[in-house]
């Protein structure tokens, strides 16, 4: 390669870094400061991190993008929690093939907890949150997951701030 050729190719890599430079890097940082393990899909404008994250109870998580644009998360329902549904409803049914050791309203009773789980195996698969919105140069996109107690569904939290 001659020497001209040679500063055209430095020039234009030299143009090229540039522009990643004032582009920036677009980053989300996932937090999970709930007692329960989550797991997160986070979509990012470059396609990068479309895998998924398992977030441990207190631990959190960083996708990066060398790319500005539009973002997603989302909270994929727990498999650790659907099996100890399933389980649960395994026990139930257990119990139920031997209907001499129970009585009517037990036996009703637990008919009932049956039907109560699989509206909550149901629900599982509808349970995750998400958030959306546009990140980019000097923005950081700060996700926070909650866990509502008393309807056990995910909640989530996005919010975009400078850095």
């Amino acid at each position: 390669m001659s020497g001209h050729n040679r500063s055209r190719v430095h020039c234009l890599l030299g143009l090229i870094l540039l522009g990643l430079v004032l582009a920036g890097c677009a980053e989300v940082i996932i937090d999970n400061p709930t007692k329960h393990n989550a797991r997160i899909r986070v979509l990012l404008p470059d396609g990068s991190g479309g895998s998924v994250y398992s977030l441990a109870a207190g631990q959190s998580a960083s996708a990066i993008s060398a790319l500005s644009g539009q973002y997603r998360v989302d909270v994929l329902s727990d498999t650790d929690y659907e099996f100890w549904f399933r389980a649960k409803q395994a026990a139930i049914y257990g119990l139920l093939q031997v209907p001499s050791v129970l009585s009517k309203e037990e036996k009703e009773r637990l008919e009932g907890e049956l039907l109560s789980i699989q509206f909550q195996i149901e629900d599982l698969a509808k349970q995750g949150a998400s958030c959306q919105g546009y990140v980019g140069y000097e923005l950081i996109v700060s996700a926070t997951l909650f866990w509502d107690d008393d309807r056990k569904v995910w909640g989530l939290h996005c919010q975009s701030k400078a850095w």
